[in-house]
């Protein structure tokens, strides 16, 4: 029989998808190459933190300041209502192309205590931060600590004392120990040429990069892998939809009989099929573990 031509770009679709949620974000992806676009998908959604609700944990070593308690109480409130956490975080979020280093190094966020919100529509910026950690069910509260500690390994230690559980994953076998402890100092000048360092703690426990760590260009490891990954997925989904497309223009048919003045129909039917394959391959190829990507299709 005589197939119908059809032009199948998941790729394109993808981007489109992309391109869509930034700009309902607020950035501009004008002249943003295809990987560009992709970078900073997968850079701005890992640096929101999802709005759900989550218990709050502190560290032993937790502290703050009087004058900061307003606003630490306000934040602790917003945390376990799951609303939306940006105003806290730093203005660099509206900067598309921002590499945050001690999110991408440790996992580690950093949030502004202060106690109310600016015409900017974020916290006023003033004063220690607090430095903290999320999952799906927790936020762990570090500590609040100056502005500028963000190479502190202290930090690691305490997360290391208090939820060793949660870094598990990045914990070297018990026989490595490290020859030479790099100094705060180091770490931050090795950040800034996107080099990536262990963590020595004080009962000799080592860690790689808790947050991932980065490229030499600055951009998270974890996000340059969750690009690929969806790359993998896109490849793989067209080919098994072109493959296949002898079967559904017969299911197509199926639906309808295809006389001359019911083309329409008949291409409206393999339209939807491909919808609703293309929704499939959404939730499977975009969407990893289910989690990630609210907003997109």
């Amino acid at each position: 029989m005589n197939i119908p031509i059809f032009h199948i770009d998941f790729f394109s679709d993808w981007i489109v998808l992309l391109e869509n949620d930034l700009t309902g974000f607020g950035y501009n992806t004008v002249g943003l190459s295809n990987e560009k676009i992709q970078i900073a998908y997968f850079n701005i959604k890992r640096r929101l933190i999802e709005p759900i609700k989550r218990d709050i944990l502190k560290s032993r070593e937790f502290t703050c300041p009087v004058e900061r308690a307003i606003g630490l109480q306000r934040l602790e409130q917003e945390i376990k209502n799951g609303s939306d956490l940006k105003p806290y975080l730093s203005k660099y979020i509206l900067d598309i192309d921002y590499n945050d280093n001690l999110l991408n190094h440790w996992g580690i966020y950093h949030l502004h205590l202060g106690d109310h919100v600016e015409a900017s529509g974020f916290i006023k910026r003033e004063g220690p931060v607090l430095y903290a950690r999320f999952d799906k069910v927790n936020a762990y509260l570090v500590d609040v600590r100056g502005h500028n500690s963000w190479s502190e390994q202290s930090l690691i230690q305490v997360v290391h004392d208090n939820w060793p559980h949660t870094i598990a994953a990045f914990r070297y076998p018990a026989s490595t120990r490290l020859s030479y402890h790099t100094t705060d100092n180091e770490v931050s000048k090795l950040r800034k040429a996107n080099l990536n360092s262990t963590v020595g703690v004080r009962d000799g426990t080592v860690y790689g990069v808790i947050g991932g760590g980065s490229a030499l260009n600055g951009v998270s490891n974890e996000v340059v892998s969750l690009m690929l990954h969806a790359k993998e997925k896109i490849t793989k989904w067209q080919k098994l939809i072109e493959a296949d497309i002898e079967n559904i223009v017969e299911d197509a048919l199926s639906k309808v009989s295809l006389q001359p003045h019911h083309l329409p129909t008949f291409l409206q039917q393999c339209f939807n099929i491909l919808r609703c394959k293309r929704q499939q391959f959404i939730d499977s190829a975009v969407r990893p573990g289910g989690e990630f990507f609210q907003g997109i299709g």
